[in-house]
């Protein structure tokens, strides 16, 4: 069979993986399981050699990172036993407290921390946690929550780039270029802080100000109801959880990845409170995401027979002979192409569609970081639809469960285009000035 015919049989099926991914009520996990078998069952059986020597058919199946989905995995499961232990709610609860109901500080408060908490444990826990929090504090203040619940799943989406353990896709991409904790504080935490401000500091301007303000008597009643120490419920065991949470992130940006692998830390200081806690481990893996692992192995499977089949290096080959070795120019299309691409998309599978060709792109003597840099703002940043992004679909969902008047769906995108538009703005001049020095 024609490799050309491979190829339009596997991007049909990675078409149909997302879009059943994206649908709700539909058994994704099947579809995907089905056709990455599918994918390769063509590819290992049907595909022309390409010559002689030509690698064995088998070799799709090491395309899955093991290492990665370990860590993805360990993540997971540490945070999940330190999550129900309630710190993160402590924490949230006790900053809100600290607002004093002041509406402009409680703003600033939860779009910031929330936007750290991110960079630590994920956009998702972050969602589960604030939004409910943010709904329930504003109807005892009596203004709309809209506005603040936007301002938190807009600004948290910079803190998805601050760190390699932040998101699974950066775990992936932290796993395939070898990268660490160093790379991310270097070249992506200083543009996602600024991000993060200048998000805030617009919204406030234009949107909040002109909100009404809250009368006095609620800010009271705000201060008798919300009490951090009520989520606590055994005292010995939610310290024995922070300070795992805290060892856990000292161990990540202390020692490097190549070093120690990341996932050992996770694991090990995850079973180590599983066993002073008294956890049930069975408990703690039904927390899991698993059809997010499963979901994640099916996507390396079918994209790695669209690199065997050569697609990837066809792209990274006309990117090179539109760029003629110039990395500024090289870094701004991977920004562009992965902002268009990722729009109408799911982060993870054009993360891993990209690595390969930002692999090739190196490999022809290009400077990697600026490509890299490239790569993962304009998948997780350039996103400009709801549907892209997990925390913005889950702030939707909460707040269409709790009749929020002030933020639907229309709104969001709104917004959230507008300052996706200008989040990609601001990353081109960035990813210019980096690229330059590189030249």
């Amino acid at each position: 069979m024609n490799d050309i015919i491979l190829i339009v049989i596997c991007l049909f099926v990675l078409s149909l993986t997302i879009i059943t991914f994206s649908k709700e009520n539909t058994d994704y996990i099947s579809i995907s399981v089905i056709g990455a078998i599918t994918c390769v069952a063509l590819v290992m059986f049907l595909r022309e050699p390409l010559d002689s020597s030509d690698s064995s058919p088998f070799d799709v199946l090491g395309t899955i990172d093991i290492k990665a989905m370990i860590f993805v995995f360990s993540m997971q499961f540490v945070v999940t036993v330190i999550d129900q232990e309630n710190v993160f709610q402590y924490v949230t609860v006790k900053m809100i407290r600290w607002t004093k109901g002041n509406q402009r500080k409680f703003f600033y408060v939860t779009c910031i921390l929330g936007t750290l908490m991110t960079a630590l444990v994920g956009d998702v826990i972050v969602a589960l946690i604030f939004v409910p929090l943010i709904i329930k504090t504003c109807r005892i203040l009596e203004i709309p929550s809209g506005t603040y619940t936007l301002g938190l799943t807009i600004s948290i989406i910079t803190g998805l780039v601050m760190t390699p353990f932040a998101s699974g896709e950066n775990i992936i991409v932290a796993s395939a270029f070898d990268l660490d904790v160093g790379f991310f504080a270097v070249y992506l935490l200083p543009l996602a802080l600024g991000l993060m401000f200048l998000t805030v500091v617009l919204l406030d301007h234009f949107t909040l100000r002109k909100e009404e303000k809250v009368a006095e008597e609620r800010k009271l009643l705000l201060l008798d109801l919300l009490d951090a120490s009520v989520v606590i419920g055994d005292h010995w065991k939610f310290y024995i959880a922070s300070i795992g949470f805290i060892a856990l992130f000292v161990c990540l940006f202390a020692f490097p990845a190549n070093i120690i692998p990341p996932f050992v830390f996770a694991l090990v200081i995850g079973a180590i409170l599983v066993m002073i806690t008294g956890k049930k481990m069975t408990n703690i893996f039904k927390h899991i995401q698993w059809d997010v692992i499963f979901f994640y192995i099916c996507l390396f499977l079918i994209i790695g027979c669209l690199v065997e089949l050569g697609l990837m290096n066809m792209i990274a080959d006309g990117i090179s002979l539109i760029i003629q070795g110039n990395i500024v120019v090289a870094s701004i299309l991977v920004l562009l192409l992965a902002c268009v691409v990722t729009t109408p998309l799911l982060n993870s599978p054009v993360i891993l569609m990209f690595i390969p060709i930002v692999k090739d792109l190196a490999a022809g003597g290009l400077p990697l970081y600026p490509l890299v840099v490239a790569m993962i703002i304009g998948v997780i940043l350039g996103g400009l639809m709801p549907q892209g992004s997990t925390c913005e679909v889950l702030a939707l969902d909460i707040s269409k469960k709790f009749n929020v008047p002030n933020l639907s769906y229309k709104r969001m995108l709104k917004v959230g285009a507008a300052f996706g538009g200008i989040n990609i703005a601001v990353c081109l001049v960035f990813v210019t000035i980096l690229s330059c020095f590189f030249l």
